[in-house]
Parts: structure tokens; sequence; C-alpha cells
């Protein structure tokens, strides 16, 4: 049941242009994002009620998950099919699980979040208007890789952009004004690159193609070194190498994905929103993200172990999704908690679906995991054997 004949003045985030001038006005913050700490002294002047996070419901999380899962599936299969053909090439869906998987993903579950919130207040809120700024170039706004969309999805612009998008699918007078959204400085990734090619070209004079290819391992060099020798080949260290940064181009995103007629309004966002939000790594930055796994990355390899790289290390996954390709077999060591305990994790769900074997801490729950122990104490007596 709607709340009361009051007009509240919804806010989205924490960028002021778009809180009312008059303090006296009803706001309704959407969450309690909109009202940092650090800017106290401007929101605790206002008129303000903050609206219930829509995931506070612990079941409607758990739900909500199932069926983003199956969301993710979806639009998984039509992107490997999009991909393909744009770029004509004739990949398995594997190849492109491991490529665009985690960011894919993380944008489903990102804007399934803001269209959740945006439905929750329309239907609680009998009478909603919000502020608009202007967007002069919706390009600028495209992120280059997933490290980048990691970076702007918390920013106050790019979730404003997507907000603004989300009224229009709702009930929410929008009021435009002649401020515009601010576009982010990029984040930047040249730090230790140098470091990393050089290290490459060093492990590329001293390989074999029958060697195990070792990335993000988590082990120390060490520890890695006496692994190498012991398997009998020369120690090697690959290092992360950063993805292309190419500009969005108008003329890569004029494709369309074209809802069917069982699709949620959930679905029918999600289709209009990819063409104009794909990381440019994946589509104009493509050809380029091919030479630098080309170029940085062997030929070759007996296997592939990783802990790390298989999240937002761009140019690895387009190597090793090639290697796969290939019947190559790559292994994840386990990073971090929270596996083989939760209640649902799409992290560890996406590692075992993409790996061949899934190595963990000590646990196992399925035949995908192979329980060897903590990798950063391997030989000492703290070690979980099988």
């Amino acid at each position: 049941m709607k709340k009361g004949l009051i007009k509240y003045i919804l806010v989205t985030t924490a960028d002021e242009l778009t809180w009312p001038k008059n303090k006296t006005a009803p706001v309704l913050f959407l969450g309690e994002w909109c009202k940092p700490f650090h800017h106290k002294e401007a929101w605790d002047k206002l008129n303000f009620k903050v609206a219930k996070y829509h995931w506070d419901d612990r079941k409607k999380l758990f739900n909500d998950y199932h069926e983003m899962h199956k969301i993710y599936e979806k639009f998984l299969r039509i992107l490997a099919l999009k991909l393909n053909s744009i770029h004509n090439v004739d990949y398995s869906t594997r190849y492109w699980r491991i490529l665009i998987g985690p960011w894919l993903y993380s944008f489903i579950q990102i804007i399934f979040d803001r269209w959740g919130m945006i439905q929750y207040v329309s239907k609680e809120y009998s009478k909603l208007e919000a502020y608009t700024l202007s967007v002069d170039d919706e390009l600028s706004h495209i992120p280059f890789n997933l490290k980048d969309f990691d970076y702007r999805n918390e920013r106050d612009s790019w979730n404003q952009m997507i907000y603004q998008f989300l009224y229009k699918k709702v009930s929410i007078d929008c009021r435009p004004i002649k401020e515009k959204i601010l576009v982010e400085p990029i984040l930047s990734n040249e730090r230790n690159q140098f470091t990393s090619k050089l290290l490459n070209l060093y492990s590329r004079i001293f390989w074999n193609n029958r060697d195990i290819f070792f990335i993000s391992a988590y082990i120390g060099y060490k520890n890695l070194t006496k692994i190498q020798i012991f398997l009998r080949q020369f120690p090697t260290f690959w290092r992360r190498i950063v993805s292309p940064q190419v500009k969005a181009n108008k003329k890569f995103r004029s494709w369309t994905i074209s809802p069917d007629e069982l699709s949620s309004d959930f679905s029918r966002i999600v289709c209009e929103l990819i063409p104009m939000q794909i990381p440019t790594v994946y589509l104009e930055g493509y050809s380029d993200l091919v030479l630098e796994a080309q170029q940085n990355y062997p030929s070759r390899a007996s296997a592939i172990f990783d802990s790390v790289s298989w999240n937002t290390d761009d140019v690895f996954k387009e190597w090793a999704g090639k290697m796969i390709e290939k019947q190559v077999k790559l292994y994840i060591g386990q990073h971090g908690g929270h596996y083989g305990t939760g209640l649902f994790n799409f992290s560890e769900i996406h590692q075992k679906v993409i790996s061949d074997k899934f190595v963990t801490w000590g646990w196992e729950n399925d035949e995908k995991t192979y329980p060897l122990g903590h990798f950063k104490k391997l030989g000492e007596k703290t070690r979980v054997s099988k």
C-alpha cells in the first residue's frame, strides 16, 4: 500500500546537484549511500527519510540470487553468439564465460539491485519526483575493462546515469536541470606494467610448451620456484598485463538484443543496457586484447594454475580461454574465505564451472573440488591432506 499523498523528492546518489534547494522539501533518500558522513552538514539539514533496503529481506535476497543466476546464464548464451558474430570467430560458450562472465554477472547483479530499489519506492510511495542531470556523451561512461567497471559502479556519476535510465521505466516524475553528470577520471592500471612485461619476456625465453603455466598462484616466489623444480620445469614467473584502454565507438554499439515474449521487465532493461555498457575491451578493443595475449603469453601449455586472475585480468582470461579451446586443463586455487560454507556464492560456482578442478583449503563438496590445504603453508604440518 502506497504511503500518503506527500510528494517526495527522490535522491538516489550522494551527488548534491540532485538534492532540492528548498531545505524543507520532503526528501526520500534511496539508501544510506546517499548521505556520506563527510557531507553530514549538507544532508543533516534536509527534511529527509531513508527508504528501506529491499535486500534487508533475506528471503528475497536468496530468491533474487537464483533469479539473477538464471538471467545470467540466459544472457551469457546470447552474448556468446553475438560476440562470435561481431568478431567473426567461433568460440565456445566456455571461452566467453571465462572472458566476460565475471563482468556480466556483476553487471546483472548491480542493475538488478538498482532496479529492485526503484521498483520498491515507486510502489511504496504515491508521489515521487527526481532531479535529472544532463548526459552529453553516454560513451564517456562506458568502462574500458572489468577493473574500470568496478571503479565506476562505485561512483555517483555512473549510478546517477543508471538511475535516470530506470526512472523512465516507472512512474517517477523527472525534473531536468542544466547541470551535467560528471565524467569521473578513469582508473589508472599502469603501475608495474614494465616489470610485468619484463618478467613475462624472461618467462617466454625459458618456456617449454609442455610446462604448467602458473599465474597469481599466491604461494610466494619461493614456493612457486620449489614446485616448478619438483615438476622438472624451469621456474617462470608470469605476471598480469594491463588490458587495452580503447575508447567506445558508437558504430560498434549499433547492435541490439531482442527480448523474447517471455522476458521480464528486468530482462528487457538488460537487453537495452548491455550494448551501451559492455566494456570496450570485449568490443572495440577485442582485437587489441587478443594481440596483447599473443605477445605476452606462450602459444601452448600443458596445464594452467591460477588463483585470482580468472576475475579481473582480461588479457589472461582471453589467453586461458584460447588454451581451453585447445583442450588445456585449467586448475583454480581457492583464494579467500566463504567458499564451501556460504548459502550461495556466485564466485565459487563460476570458478568451478570454468575450471577442470577447484583446489581448496581442505574441504570438498563435489567432484570438482580437490582438498589440498592452505597454499601458503605448503609442506608445513598445518597442511590438510586428502
